[in-house]
Protein backbone atom coordinates (compact mmCIF):
# COMPACT_ATOMS: atom_id res chain seq x y z
CA UNK A 1 0.00 0.00 0.00
CA UNK A 2 1.33 2.86 -0.79
CA UNK A 3 1.13 5.77 2.17
CA UNK A 4 -0.08 9.80 1.86
CA UNK A 5 3.92 10.03 2.77
CA UNK A 6 5.12 8.64 -0.33
CA UNK A 7 3.02 10.91 -2.04
CA UNK A 8 3.73 14.02 -0.33
CA UNK A 9 7.40 13.27 -1.11
CA UNK A 10 6.49 12.85 -5.05
CA UNK A 11 4.80 15.94 -4.95
CA UNK A 12 7.26 18.15 -2.93
CA UNK A 13 4.18 19.07 -0.74
CA UNK A 14 3.69 18.55 3.38
CA UNK A 15 1.51 15.26 4.68
CA UNK A 16 -0.56 17.93 5.55
CA UNK A 17 -1.21 19.23 1.77
CA UNK A 18 -2.18 15.87 0.80
CA UNK A 19 -4.19 14.87 3.58
CA UNK A 20 -6.52 18.45 3.02
CA UNK A 21 -6.54 17.81 -0.65
CA UNK A 22 -8.04 14.21 0.07
CA UNK A 23 -10.15 15.37 2.50
CA UNK A 24 -10.95 19.17 1.82
CA UNK A 25 -9.72 19.52 -1.73
CA UNK A 26 -10.96 23.25 -2.06
CA UNK A 27 -8.58 24.39 0.21
CA UNK A 28 -5.76 23.59 -1.69
CA UNK A 29 -4.48 25.60 -4.57
CA UNK A 30 -4.85 25.04 -8.14
CA UNK A 31 -1.22 24.17 -8.60
CA UNK A 32 -0.28 21.98 -5.66
CA UNK A 33 -3.48 20.04 -6.24
CA UNK A 34 -2.69 19.10 -9.94
CA UNK A 35 0.66 17.83 -8.13
CA UNK A 36 -0.72 15.66 -5.64
CA UNK A 37 -3.04 14.81 -8.06
CA UNK A 38 -0.54 13.32 -10.69
CA UNK A 39 1.76 11.64 -7.51
CA UNK A 40 -1.42 9.73 -6.40
CA UNK A 41 -2.06 8.53 -10.18
CA UNK A 42 1.59 7.66 -10.90
CA UNK A 43 2.27 5.78 -7.39
CA UNK A 44 -1.09 4.30 -7.28
CA UNK A 45 -2.40 5.46 -4.30
CA UNK A 46 -5.61 4.08 -2.87
CA UNK A 47 -7.14 5.74 -0.27
CA UNK A 48 -7.82 4.28 3.57
CA UNK A 49 -11.44 4.75 3.94
CA UNK A 50 -11.65 2.90 6.96
CA UNK A 51 -9.00 4.52 8.07
CA UNK A 52 -10.27 8.16 7.36
CA UNK A 53 -13.32 7.27 9.20
CA UNK A 54 -12.34 6.08 12.13
CA UNK A 55 -10.42 8.93 12.77
CA UNK A 56 -13.52 11.51 11.66
CA UNK A 57 -16.04 9.14 13.28
CA UNK A 58 -18.02 10.00 10.20
CA UNK A 59 -18.27 8.37 6.53
CA UNK A 60 -19.25 10.01 3.58
CA UNK A 61 -21.92 6.84 3.19
CA UNK A 62 -25.50 6.29 3.28
CA UNK A 63 -27.57 2.93 3.88
CA UNK A 64 -31.12 2.16 2.75
CA UNK A 65 -32.78 -0.40 3.70
CA UNK A 66 -35.87 -1.85 2.08
CA UNK A 67 -38.70 -4.34 1.94
CA UNK A 68 -37.39 -5.99 -1.52
CA UNK A 69 -35.51 -5.04 -4.29
CA UNK A 70 -37.94 -6.39 -6.71
CA UNK A 71 -40.51 -3.99 -6.13
CA UNK A 72 -40.35 -0.94 -8.26
CA UNK A 73 -41.64 1.59 -5.86
CA UNK A 74 -38.51 1.52 -3.57
CA UNK A 75 -36.61 1.47 -6.93
CA UNK A 76 -38.07 4.85 -7.60
CA UNK A 77 -37.35 6.00 -4.15
CA UNK A 78 -33.91 4.59 -3.83
CA UNK A 79 -33.28 7.02 -7.50
CA UNK A 80 -34.61 9.89 -5.87
CA UNK A 81 -32.60 9.39 -2.90
CA UNK A 82 -28.98 8.56 -4.76
CA UNK A 83 -29.48 11.29 -6.75
CA UNK A 84 -30.18 13.59 -4.20
CA UNK A 85 -26.66 12.04 -2.05
CA UNK A 86 -24.80 12.31 -5.13
CA UNK A 87 -25.35 16.34 -4.73
CA UNK A 88 -24.21 16.61 -1.50
CA UNK A 89 -21.05 14.12 -1.99
CA UNK A 90 -22.60 11.09 -0.37
CA UNK A 91 -22.72 7.55 -1.43
CA UNK A 92 -25.38 5.10 -1.14
CA UNK A 93 -25.44 1.23 -0.30
CA UNK A 94 -28.66 -0.43 -0.79
CA UNK A 95 -29.67 -3.23 1.29
CA UNK A 96 -33.21 -5.56 1.26
CA UNK A 97 -34.50 -7.07 4.00
CA UNK A 98 -37.16 -9.25 2.17
CA UNK A 99 -39.91 -8.64 4.91
CA UNK A 100 -37.31 -10.85 7.49
CA UNK A 101 -36.81 -8.59 10.50
CA UNK A 102 -33.87 -10.58 11.80
CA UNK A 103 -31.88 -10.02 8.53
CA UNK A 104 -32.92 -5.87 8.89
CA UNK A 105 -31.12 -6.07 12.34
CA UNK A 106 -28.20 -7.85 10.98
CA UNK A 107 -28.14 -5.12 8.06
CA UNK A 108 -28.35 -2.76 11.16
CA UNK A 109 -26.08 -3.36 12.90
CA UNK A 110 -23.25 -3.95 9.95
CA UNK A 111 -24.24 -0.15 9.32
CA UNK A 112 -23.68 0.79 12.62
CA UNK A 113 -20.36 -0.78 12.11
CA UNK A 114 -19.58 1.10 9.18
CA UNK A 115 -20.20 4.40 10.52
CA UNK A 116 -22.54 5.10 8.07
CA UNK A 117 -23.75 9.08 7.88
CA UNK A 118 -27.22 8.16 7.94
CA UNK A 119 -29.73 5.16 7.70
CA UNK A 120 -32.68 5.10 5.86
CA UNK A 121 -35.53 2.72 6.62
CA UNK A 122 -38.54 1.72 4.21
CA UNK A 123 -39.14 -2.21 5.35
CA UNK A 124 -41.56 -1.70 8.06
CA UNK A 125 -40.17 -4.58 9.88
CA UNK A 126 -37.48 -2.48 12.05
CA UNK A 127 -37.66 -4.09 15.17
CA UNK A 128 -38.02 -1.83 18.69
CA UNK A 129 -34.32 -3.04 19.91
CA UNK A 130 -32.94 -1.83 16.50
CA UNK A 131 -34.75 1.60 16.98
CA UNK A 132 -32.69 1.52 20.42
CA UNK A 133 -29.65 0.71 18.69
CA UNK A 134 -29.87 3.82 16.23
CA UNK A 135 -30.28 6.14 18.92
CA UNK A 136 -27.75 5.14 21.55
CA UNK A 137 -25.20 5.29 18.98
CA UNK A 138 -26.59 8.49 17.30
CA UNK A 139 -27.28 7.60 13.50
CA UNK A 140 -29.66 10.12 12.01
CA UNK A 141 -32.59 7.63 11.06
CA UNK A 142 -35.49 8.83 8.57
CA UNK A 143 -38.37 6.32 7.81
CA UNK A 144 -39.78 6.24 4.44
CA UNK A 145 -43.81 4.92 4.29
CA UNK A 146 -43.79 4.40 7.85
CA UNK A 147 -44.37 6.67 11.07
CA UNK A 148 -41.35 6.82 13.35
CA UNK A 149 -41.73 5.64 17.00
CA UNK A 150 -40.50 8.28 18.78
CA UNK A 151 -39.38 11.70 18.09
CA UNK A 152 -35.92 10.58 17.90
CA UNK A 153 -36.71 9.72 14.46
CA UNK A 154 -37.90 11.34 11.14
CA UNK A 155 -40.30 9.98 9.08
CA UNK A 156 -41.94 10.73 5.68
CA UNK A 157 -45.38 8.85 5.26
CA UNK A 158 -48.83 9.75 4.20
CA UNK A 159 -52.39 9.57 5.37
CA UNK A 160 -53.16 5.57 4.60
CA UNK A 161 -56.06 5.39 5.79
CA UNK A 162 -57.72 8.59 3.22
CA UNK A 163 -55.30 7.36 0.69
CA UNK A 164 -57.47 3.40 0.52
CA UNK A 165 -60.62 5.65 0.94
CA UNK A 166 -59.89 7.79 -2.24
CA UNK A 167 -58.75 4.38 -4.33
CA UNK A 168 -62.23 2.91 -3.02
CA UNK A 169 -63.97 5.46 -3.82
CA UNK A 170 -62.87 5.75 -7.11
CA UNK A 171 -63.31 2.17 -7.95
CA UNK A 172 -67.03 2.52 -6.90
CA UNK A 173 -66.88 5.73 -9.54
CA UNK A 174 -65.98 3.32 -12.05
CA UNK A 175 -69.10 1.07 -11.32
CA UNK A 176 -67.14 -1.67 -9.59
CA UNK A 177 -69.67 -2.69 -6.84
CA UNK A 178 -67.68 -5.82 -5.01
CA UNK A 179 -64.20 -4.62 -3.81
CA UNK A 180 -61.42 -6.74 -2.84
CA UNK A 181 -58.63 -5.43 -0.19
CA UNK A 182 -55.50 -7.38 -0.57
CA UNK A 183 -53.12 -6.98 1.88
CA UNK A 184 -51.68 -7.97 5.77
CA UNK A 185 -50.93 -8.68 8.06
CA UNK A 186 -53.62 -6.06 9.73
CA UNK A 187 -51.64 -6.09 12.92
CA UNK A 188 -49.53 -3.79 10.71
CA UNK A 189 -50.45 -0.44 11.60
CA UNK A 190 -50.80 1.05 8.41
CA UNK A 191 -52.19 -2.12 6.57
CA UNK A 192 -54.62 -1.60 9.53
CA UNK A 193 -55.52 1.85 8.55
CA UNK A 194 -55.56 1.63 5.04
CA UNK A 195 -58.13 -1.25 5.57
CA UNK A 196 -60.15 1.07 7.59
CA UNK A 197 -59.81 3.47 4.84
CA UNK A 198 -61.59 1.13 2.57
CA UNK A 199 -63.99 0.12 4.72
CA UNK A 200 -65.08 3.80 5.48
CA UNK A 201 -65.15 3.96 1.69
CA UNK A 202 -67.36 0.97 1.53
CA UNK A 203 -70.02 2.09 4.39
CA UNK A 204 -70.43 5.33 2.62
CA UNK A 205 -71.68 3.54 -0.49
CA UNK A 206 -74.60 1.18 -0.01
CA UNK A 207 -74.91 -1.85 -2.21
CA UNK A 208 -71.37 -2.31 -2.10
CA UNK A 209 -69.01 -4.91 -0.43
CA UNK A 210 -66.01 -5.33 0.46
CA UNK A 211 -63.89 -8.53 0.70
CA UNK A 212 -60.63 -8.90 3.12
CA UNK A 213 -58.41 -11.16 0.91
CA UNK A 214 -55.21 -11.22 3.27
CA UNK A 215 -51.55 -12.19 3.19
CA UNK A 216 -48.69 -12.97 5.44
CA UNK A 217 -45.98 -10.70 4.14
CA UNK A 218 -45.77 -7.35 2.04
CA UNK A 219 -43.78 -8.66 -1.04
CA UNK A 220 -44.34 -9.18 -4.67
CA UNK A 221 -44.52 -12.88 -4.85
CA UNK A 222 -47.62 -12.53 -1.88
CA UNK A 223 -49.37 -10.39 -4.45
CA UNK A 224 -48.67 -12.68 -7.15
CA UNK A 225 -50.40 -15.68 -5.23
CA UNK A 226 -53.53 -13.75 -4.55
CA UNK A 227 -54.17 -13.23 -7.77
CA UNK A 228 -53.24 -16.45 -8.92
CA UNK A 229 -56.13 -17.90 -6.39
CA UNK A 230 -58.98 -15.08 -7.35
CA UNK A 231 -57.97 -15.95 -11.04
CA UNK A 232 -58.65 -19.65 -10.10
CA UNK A 233 -62.08 -19.30 -8.77
CA UNK A 234 -64.95 -20.48 -10.31
CA UNK A 235 -67.48 -18.64 -8.67
CA UNK A 236 -67.92 -14.59 -8.38
CA UNK A 237 -64.63 -12.65 -8.73
CA UNK A 238 -64.40 -8.93 -7.30
CA UNK A 239 -65.02 -6.16 -9.86
CA UNK A 240 -62.35 -3.95 -7.90
CA UNK A 241 -58.89 -4.28 -6.55
CA UNK A 242 -57.06 -2.57 -4.42
CA UNK A 243 -53.80 -4.05 -2.87
CA UNK A 244 -52.29 -2.81 0.39
CA UNK A 245 -48.78 -5.15 -0.43
CA UNK A 246 -46.93 -2.89 -2.56
CA UNK A 247 -46.78 -2.95 -5.70
CA UNK A 248 -50.11 -2.77 -7.19
CA UNK A 249 -49.74 -5.70 -9.73
CA UNK A 250 -51.37 -6.20 -12.48
CA UNK A 251 -53.69 -9.31 -12.09
CA UNK A 252 -54.22 -11.98 -14.39
CA UNK A 253 -57.78 -11.81 -15.28
CA UNK A 254 -57.67 -7.76 -15.08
Amino acid sequence: MVSIREVAELAGVSVGTVSKYLNTPHRVAPATSDRVRRAIKDLGHVRNEAARQMRTGRSNTLAFVVLELRNPFFGEVAHAVERRAAENGLFLVLASSDGDPVRESQYIDMFVQQRVRGLILASGTTRPEDFELLAARGILTVLVDAYAPSDRFSSVAVDDALGTRRAVIHLIEQGCRSIAFVGGPESVRRIGERLDGARKAVREHPGVTLEVIPTEERIVTAGLHVGEVIAARHGARPSGRTASSRPMIRWPWA
